[in-house]
């Protein structure tokens, strides 16, 4: 009493329900003790047992075997006379469920008093507590990173394990510390969590070389739980290939009792690198290859995994253990595949037996037929046949042993051992019972279990099927009529009280139909497998006797496929996009669809339509519907594919439909803008009355990219103009800025981009010149050439003027040259002169003459002694007509009487002189046959032949007598001053209009004045 009162502090965290006769009891972990409830309450017993049977009820556990059942039922209590249940020890659902989402721990009761029995079955749900910290596999783990890895390459380390369920093991992680330069990726979206560095900041490996960081595991419960992970990363040199697995997925299937040290599976992984590079290892990546337990070893060097302990993962169910290959680089580089392992059951174990005497061993020798002695348990820890148990009593005697239920889907079997006879006590005062159970394996194996009934002093006997229950199968849209299978029943009794008569539940009375007398079950209706896989119903078996018994068995009916649905696909038509130029084998979407059949006829396979099967698609379609790229595809050639792919079942025949995709490129900016204006040397001229803001050219480029990759921008990047130009960047036109001024008359060299718009823009040049040139306007015309005949006018008189200043000079020199000759008393006769000096006339300039130095100058070569010659040197702008003052000398040689020859030979060669300086330009022939340049030319004669007048119109010679030294110097040296009039040049330089190669001589050799 002292047990049961102090556990009533602790109730309230029991949850009671009642299921399918089965009564559900929850408790947290670690709380003991603890008050479950009441079994015959919570069973509602006191609606079956009348007050006399209740007031002698005993309640106990029964055994139905197995080590599983004795880890845990130790932990329980319940009292014989109450049936209050309740946790008397702590229980650790880690212990009794490891790896399990529930921990559901199953009691057999027994309530017996009398011929009354009644079994309760009772499961009690382990409720998990926050009481497991996250644990990694190991207590630290090495990283190493390359250090040209590339910012965002993940690293994946090893993940945490909680023992708890639910949000006590929902685990986060963090990083510690957070110094920016790793950073934690966690994907669970897989059957398993997948823990990864990731890079946030290019390493340097001669800044720092390693790294020590902690990965944080927290879990959901409160109070909160953290396991600590130590990840120390070394940063080393390139080796850049992961080992390659040559399947991502193995999968392995063995018997269950396959031998110590066999090799199940080898996996095997290859790396494109070489040397140390190249060699890989391997080991388990997941948390329970630490364990002791764990029954796999994994070769190191070969990946061959084997077994080294027994197998005890349970049959029929898959495993999974997840393969890590690395390799012996530096830094090491690793890939993970995941072993699948199925376990498939080999008989291997003996029924067990777990009999439980109702009533201690003792029965009264009036107790009826039926009256039960004992309750049996038998458990085959194999699945399917194998676990699939028959009972039998070896021993003679009036018992019978009965079948109870059947669980397939537990492989348990339960018997009641019973009075079948009359038991007389005078004649046998003791019974050994021996059962013996066999199992329905291959070898079959079987166990014998006895115990002993004591007679102290009947019981009728309901039909019995041969099977608690009937598997069937039969294919969808069968016969009408057709027969699905047949039921058994027989009763111990005798006449009739033991004739059997069958018949269905009414729930399935218009779909089956079981013949009365021999139990066989046949169709009334087409079955349809896509409505209705499986059915189960109730086949019921009573006898004739009074009161009447009725027993019933259980028929599961499967229902076999025929391929009779097509494919359907989950959406009318597919579309999918990808950029162009995308590598060979990218991913570009996954078709779908679902067959109702099962099976072969359910499986579907994807294939092009027949009609591309000789077209060379661009396009790879594998078996199960994924999609993608043969080579790079090119939006400029084609933007969008449009294509019909065939599901296909595996049915015989088999079935297909088809449905059409559509693949869209998307345009990336993989082209240039080309010009189409400027090409090549291009020139544009325009004129210097151009206004502002005129436009000047189009520039025009195209870009075969669509959308921003297309769109262009125009710019001028450099030129040689002064702010002159500018252009619209989006029309490409190009505008004057401003007035041109006279400076600007000239060519400019623009070079001009095209800029598309794309994330990474493209750029072209080109160049163009633009020429800004002179254009006249009539009045400029006009006016130039009434200006011309006035400076032709102007000229003609400055020219007289100064032939007549020459003149009176002339005659002041020689009067003073005679009063000089007189005074010194020298005859005419000896006036024998040489040329004395030339005169020159400096500082005088017409009043229209400018300073040009570009205006030809004419000289007058070295004179010889013998010769009198006048020269006449000038300047004429022959476009503009400004003239420039010449001096006119008349030079006299030696006297020797007679007549002056100096007019008459002057004249002559003045002419020829002048007639070859200023005859018409030959080297363009447009100003040459003009008007205007014959008007010229007219005005330029009549000059010269007013300078020819008035030479022959003086007839005496000109003689300065300068002293006799510098007479004497000068016949030496001869006359060296070259200077031209205000300009100092002494070469010819050419107007514009030409000149010939004599003219260029003579300015180089004679004298100018």
């Amino acid at each position: 009493m002292v047990f049961l009162s102090s556990m009533w502090l602790v109730v309230a965290v029991v949850f009671v329900s009642v299921r399918c006769n089965v009564i559900e009891y929850s408790v947290d972990e670690e709380r003991a003790p603890v008050i479950l409830g009441n079994v015959a309450d919570d069973s509602n017993i006191e609606l079956e047992a009348p007050p006399s049977v209740l007031s002698n009820m005993q309640y106990r556990f029964l055994s139905v075997g197995g080590s599983d059942e004795n880890s845990y039922l130790s932990s329980f209590y319940i009292q014989n006379n109450t049936g209050t249940l309740s946790v008397k020890s702590k229980l650790d659902r880690e212990a009794l469920c490891l790896y399990k989402n529930t921990c559901v721990l199953s009691l057999r009761i027994g309530a017996s008093s009398g011929a009354y029995f009644k079994q309760i079955d009772v499961q009690v749900t382990v409720l998990d507590i926050n009481d497991n910290s996250p644990e990694f596999s190991k207590n630290s783990t090495s990283v190493p990173i390359s250090e040209d890895s590339n910012i965002n390459s993940t690293f994946p380390i090893i993940s945490a394990h909680d023992k708890d369920i639910g949000l006590n093991s929902k685990l986060s992680y963090n990083l510690v510390p957070d110094s920016g330069v790793f950073a934690l990726d966690v994907d669970d979206s897989g059957d398993r969590t997948q823990v990864s560095i990731r890079l946030k900041q290019k390493l340097n490996r001669e800044a720092a070389a390693e790294y020590q960081i902690y990965v944080i595991a927290s879990d959901g419960g409160n109070p909160l739980k953290t396991g600590r992970l130590i990840v120390n990363i070394k940063v080393g040199d390139i080796n850049d290939n992961d080992p390659v697995f040559t399947q991502k997925n193995y999968n392995v299937t063995l018997m269950e009792d396959v031998a110590m040290d066999t090799v199940i599976v080898n996996v095997n992984a290859t790396d494109s690198d070489e040397g140390k590079n190249a060699e890989i290892n391997y080991e388990f990546s997941s948390l329970e290859a630490s364990s002791s337990q764990f029954p796999f070893s994994i070769n190191q060097q070969t990946g061959q995994i084997s077994i080294v302990r027994k197998l005890n993962f349970a049959p029929g169910k898959a495993h999974q253990v997840g393969v890590r290959a690395y390799d012996n680089g530096y830094p090491s580089r690793s890939s993970l595949a995941t072993v699948t392992f199925n376990v498939i059951d080999t008989n291997n174990h003996v029924p067990e037996i777990a009999i439980s005497q109702l009533l201690d061993g003792k029965i009264p020798e009036n107790s009826k037929k039926g009256t039960v002695l004992a309750y049996v348990a038998v458990t085959d820890r194999d699945i399917g046949l194998n676990a699939k148990v028959q009972c039998s009593i070896k021993t003679d005697g009036p018992f019978q042993i009965q079948k109870l239920i059947e669980d397939d889907s537990r492989g348990d079997n339960s018997f009641n051992v019973i009075v079948s006879g009359s038991l007389d006590r005078e004649r046998q005062i003791e019974h050994v019972v021996t059962i013996e159970c066999n199992d329905s394996g291959s070898p079959q194996r079987n166990q014998t279990s006895s115990f002993i009934i004591q007679v102290q002093d009947q019981n009728d006997n309901p039909p019995v099927f041969s099977h608690a229950s009937y598997n069937a199968t039969i294919s969808e849209n069968n016969r009408i009529g057709a027969v699905i299978t047949k039921v058994t029943a027989s009763d111990a009794d005798e006449g009739i009280n033991a004739q059997v008569y069958y018949f269905l539940e009414p729930r399935v009375a218009n779909i089956f139909s079981v013949d009365p007398n021999t139990g066989l079950v046949k169709a009334n209706v087409r079955l349809d497998r896509e409505s209705n896989q499986t059915i189960t119903f109730i086949v019921y078996a009573r006898d004739g006797g009074s009161p009447k018994y009725t027993s019933s068995t259980v028929v599961r009916l499967t229902i076999l496929d025929e391929n009779d649905e097509f494919p359907t696909f989950r959406q009318p038509n597919y579309t999918f996009t990808i950029m162009e130029e995308e590598s060979a084998d990218t991913y570009i979407g996954t078709i779908t669809a679902y067959d109702n059949d099962t099976n072969e006829n359910g499986k579907i396979t994807f294939a092009f339509a027949s009609q591309y099967h000789r077209i060379d698609m661009p396009f790879t379609i594998f078996p199960y519907g994924e999609i993608r790229t043969k080579r790079p595809l090119n939006r400029e050639v084609e933007d969008q594919y449009k294509f019909d792919v065939v599901a296909t079942d595996k049915g015989v025949p088999s079935r297909n439909s088809s449905v059409t995709v559509y693949i869209k490129v998307i345009d990336i900016n993989d082209n240039y803008p080309q010009f189409i204006y400027p090409t090549g040397n291009t020139t544009k001229k325009i004129s210097h009355l151009s206004p502002k803001n005129s436009l000047v050219a189009t520039i025009e480029a195209h870009d075969i990219d669509e959308g921003k990759n297309g769109d262009i921008t125009y710019a001028i990047v450099r030129s040689t103009d002064v702010n002159l130009f500018h252009i619209d960047s989006f029309s490409g036109k190009i505008y004057l800025s401003r007035h041109i001024e006279t400076a600007d008359i000239k060519k400019y060299e623009l070079y001009l981009s095209a800029t598309d718009n794309g994330a990474e823009p493209k750029k072209t040049g080109a160049r163009i010149v633009i020429s800004v040139e002179y254009t006249e306007t009539a009045n400029q015309i006009s006016e130039g050439i009434i200006g011309q005949n006035v400076l032709i006018a102007i000229t003609i008189a400055c020219v007289t003027v100064v032939l007549s200043l020459a003149i009176i000079v002339t005659i002041f020199l020689i009067r003073r040259v005679d009063t000089q000759r007189k005074h010194k008393g020298l005859p005419h006769q000896e006036a024998d002169f040489q040329i004395a000096e030339t005169l020159q006339l400096q500082g005088k300039k017409s009043c229209l003459t400018k300073d040009n130095p570009k205006h030809p100058t004419y000289e007058i070569n070295h004179l010889p002694s013998s010769d009198v010659k006048k020269e006449v040197s000038f300047s004429m702008d022959d476009h503009r007509y400004d003239h420039r003052d010449s001096g006119i000398f008349m030079i006299a040689p030696e006297v020797s009487g007679g007549g002056n020859p100096l007019s008459t030979k002057y004249s002559a060669q003045l002419a020829q002189q002048m007639g070859h300086h200023h005859s018409p330009p030959i080297s363009d022939p447009s100003r040459s046959s003009s008007p205007d340049t014959q008007h010229e030319e007219l005005h330029r004669m009549a000059s010269i032949r007013l300078h020819q007048k008035l030479l022959h119109s003086y007839n005496k010679p000109l003689v300065y007598h300068p002293d006799e030294n510098r007479q004497l110097l000068l016949m030496k040296k001869g006359v060296e001053d070259t200077r031209s009039d205000g300009s100092g040049e002494v070469t010819t330089i050419d107007s514009g209009r030409g000149g010939s190669e004599e003219d260029i001589r003579r300015s180089s050799n004679g004298i100018m004045i």
